[in-house]
C-alpha cells in the first residue's frame, strides 16, 4: 500500500474540490440549539465550521429550510444529544421523499431579511451606512424621528422572520406527517436578529429594558459610524 506522503497537501487538507464553493454551513460545537447558514461562494470549511454540500435535486435553500425546521431540530436532540452536532449526526437525519419546493422561498425570504439585518452593522463586510441615517419621519430629520422609525420598522422585520419560521415549520410536520406530535410555534427570543432585543440580550431582561438598552445601543454605533466617517473609513 501506498502511503501519501506528509509534503502532500491532501494528507493535511481534505476535500479540497468543494473549497469556495456555495454550501450550507452550520457550527459542529453549539451549546444551543442547532442553527445552518446559507454560505455563497468564497469561503472555505474546517472541522468545526463545516458544510453541507446538498445533491443536485435538493438546493441549498431546501437543506437550509431542513436543517432548521422543527422537526430537524427534534431528531438531532435522539442523533447528537451532547454539545456536539457531528456529520454522523445530519446525516442520520431522514430526508422526505419529496422536499417542499416552497421550502426553497421560504428560505430565499429569511435569507434576505437576515442580510439586511447583518448590513445594519459594522461587522459585515458590506456595511455601508448606519440605519439612523436613511431613516426618518415626517419632514423633520432628527435623531428621535429616524430611531422611531427604524424600530418601527424593526418590528415588522422581527414579526416577518417569525411568521416565515413558523411556515416553514409547518411545511416540514407535514411532510414528516407529524401534526399532533410537533408544533410549529417559534418563540420571540429564538428570532436571531441583532434587531430583536429579546435575542440579543437573552432575555434576561423586562420589554421596557431590553428596548432601553437597544436604543442606548443604537447611539454608540451611531457615535462610532460618525467617527468612521470623520477618519475617513466611511463616506456620507
Amino acid at each position: 500500500k501506498k502511503y501519501p506522503k506528509i509534503s502532500d497537501p491532501e494528507f493535511v487538507i481534505k476535500n479540497r474540490s468543494y473549497y469556495f464553493k456555495p454550501s450550507v454551513t452550520y457550527s459542529a460545537l453549539s451549546g444551543g440549539e442547532f442553527a445552518a447558514r446559507i454560505c455563497s461562494r468564497g469561503y472555505i470549511f474546517d472541522t468545526k465550521g463545516s458544510s453541507a454540500f446538498p445533491l443536485k435535486e435538493v438546493s441549498k435553500e431546501q437543506l437550509s429550510s431542513l436543517l432548521n425546521s422543527r422537526v430537524s431540530s427534534n431528531f438531532l436532540k435522539l442523533l447528537a444529544p451532547t454539545l456536539d452536532f457531528s456529520l454522523f449526526a445530519l446525516n442520520k437525519i431522514p430526508i422526505p421523499r419529496n422536499l417542499p419546493q416552497h421550502a426553497s422561498s421560504l428560505a430565499a425570504s429569511c435569507l434576505e431579511i437576515a442580510k439586511r439585518d447583518w448590513d445594519a452593522y459594522e461587522t459585515s463586510w458590506d456595511f455601508r451606512f448606519h440605519p439612523l441615517v436613511n431613516e426618518s419621519a415626517g419632514s423633520t430629520h432628527s435623531i428621535a424621528s429616524s430611531y422611531a422609525t427604524w424600530v418601527s420598522e424593526n418590528r415588522k422585520l422581527i414579526a416577518e422572520m417569525k411568521r416565515l419560521e413558523e411556515e416553514n415549520n409547518c411545511l416540514f410536520i407535514d411532510a414528516y406527517d407529524l401534526q399532533g406530535e410537533l408544533a410549529p410555534d417559534v418563540r420571540i427570543n429564538q428570532i436571531t436578529l441583532t434587531v430583536n432585543p429579546d435575542y440579543r440580550y437573552g432575555g434576561k431582561l423586562g420589554d421596557d429594558e431590553q428596548w432601553a438598552r437597544f436604543r442606548q445601543d443604537t447611539m454608540v454605533e451611531l457615535v462610532s459610524y460618525a467617527i468612521g466617517c470623520m477618519m475617513g473609513r466611511y463616506s456620507l
